[in-house]
């Protein structure tokens, strides 16, 4: 039960986005004075869920979830600030080393859905809830909403397998013989400067296991 005797409200994932696609256009609109948006926003979100998926939701319910996105944005910014993780903005993906990523789960094992995967509604997120850490790449994306869905189901499942490789790329061990075969079987270069790319990518474990994996075109 909630606040009031109200029963809690389950949202699903085009739930939470159609939240945060209207907040965050609220936002653009002006209506978050102080951080804090106005009730006819919460009521805007509530009008529409009932009209897209005939579900109960009051603003209350919407506030409280917006409480949750906000934990889950600052454990989000909080990993990306850490030393040895990197950002992959084109991916929306946080990624990091098969050491540093184990020896991080093993003391944060909650946060393993914010790691070598796809982050849902990023840019959303940080228009609505990340104050000054907004990419403007939401508003980009925003006008090219007219994109039809199969395309944009495609594009999805391609990041999916993209984030599926990264995962298992961070838990297999770099075979170097591989790579050194992988590197020197490259067309049009000098064996030196194929040497010199094998020691540069033996230091960077993760561009290395990513070349190996590439399709001989990249």
């Amino acid at each position: 039960m909630g606040r009031k005797g109200e029963k809690q409200f389950r949202w699903s994932k085009p739930m939470e986005h159609m939240m945060l696609q209207i907040l965050a256009e609220e936002v653009k609109l002006g209506n978050r004075p102080n951080n804090n948006f106005r009730q006819s926003s919460f009521t805007r979100v509530v009008d529409a869920i009932k009209e897209k998926f005939g579900a109960t939701c009051l603003p209350d319910h919407v506030e409280n979830h917006l409480r949750t996105v906000r934990a889950s944005w600052s454990t989000i910014v909080a990993i990306r600030g850490r030393s040895g993780f990197s950002w992959i903005e084109y991916l929306k993906m946080i990624i990091a080393s098969p050491s540093v990523y184990h020896d991080y789960i093993q003391k944060n094992p909650s946060h393993d859905k914010y790691i070598h995967k796809k982050i849902d509604f990023y840019d959303e997120m940080a228009l609505v809830v990340g104050k000054d850490m907004a990419t403007g790449s939401f508003a980009k994306q925003h006008r090219k909403r007219n994109r039809s869905n199969d395309e944009i189901e495609k594009i999805s499942e391609k990041l999916g397998e993209v984030a599926a490789a990264l995962t298992k790329l961070s838990t297999n061990k770099l075979d170097v013989s591989s790579l050194y075969d992988e590197i020197m079987k490259t067309k049009g270069y000098e064996e030196e400067f194929l040497a010199s790319v094998f020691d540069h990518l033996v230091q960077n474990e993760m561009l290395a296991k990513s070349f190996i994996v590439n399709s001989d075109r990249l």
